[in-house]
């Protein structure tokens, strides 16, 4: 008898051990991730007071009419809900949208920006990369080459326009090579490997070449040879 009483409280303590344990994980689960809530920044304000400092292009590497017109091509891709994002710390507007992406790519610090933006390390690249996925995807925004006659003769204009004495004739645009470094491609993936190797570069890629008018905008892009390809060749 003494032992089974034994082996009864050794059961109830067990019992109670198990009961203060799953109350423990409870209570840390309920305290270990708090809610967050993130001051957006206000951005017509934030706007307003480079504007008038002449600070705005150094920060974004374009004008605010530039911004604006930017925002424009992409702001229905970027729009939220109002009212789930009030729940958060109030939404990621568009103009916000477009200001950290491209203060990130202006060179800025993904740890200043979420400060300044007032949002989380996973909200920002949340936001950066449905922002990229906006502008890239956007019609005004595609890379065309001039095939008109019309737009030919443009391009040819603009190069005579920025050329001393109009020297740069029937020139439509410029273009020159880039090695894309990559990993090394598989065997599935490339019939040959050894290709991909660029002895110049002394790293395995592909060639790119693009071709950009007379304001440096792209108006072509291809990636259509290894890295051991010269420019003449993958041109």
């Amino acid at each position: 008898m003494d032992g089974l009483a034994a082996d009864h409280e050794a059961s109830e303590q067990l019992l109670q051990l198990f009961i203060l344990a799953c109350v423990t994980d409870v209570l840390i689960l309920q305290t270990r991730q708090p809610a967050a809530w993130e001051q957006r920044l206000a951005w017509d304000a934030c706007c307003d007071k480079h504007t008038r400092r002449g600070t705005f292009k150094r920060r974004l590497r374009m004008t605010k009419p530039s911004f604006d017109k930017l925002l424009g091509y992409a702001k229905e891709d970027l729009m939220v809900d109002l009212r789930q994002a009030c729940r958060r710390g109030g939404p990621i507007i568009p103009e916000l949208c477009l200001h950290m992406t491209l203060r990130w790519l202006a060179g800025g610090s993904h740890l200043d920006i979420c400060d300044i933006a007032g949002t989380s390390q996973a909200s920002f690249y949340r936001v950066i990369w449905k922002t990229i996925v906006a502008l890239v995807i956007c019609p005004e925004l595609a890379i065309k080459f001039p095939t008109t006659f019309q737009e030919i003769d443009k391009a040819v204009s603009g190069f005579a326009s920025i050329s001393t004495e109009t020297a740069i004739k029937n020139c439509i645009g410029v273009i020159d090579g880039y090695l894309l470094r990559t990993r090394v491609p598989s065997k599935k993936e490339a019939g040959n490997v050894r290709s991909f190797f660029s002895g110049h570069c002394q790293c395995h890629g592909a060639n790119a070449q693009a071709i950009a008018d007379h304001h440096s905008r792209f108006v072509c892009f291809a990636v259509a040879s290894p890295g051991v390809a010269d420019d003449r060749g993958a041109l």
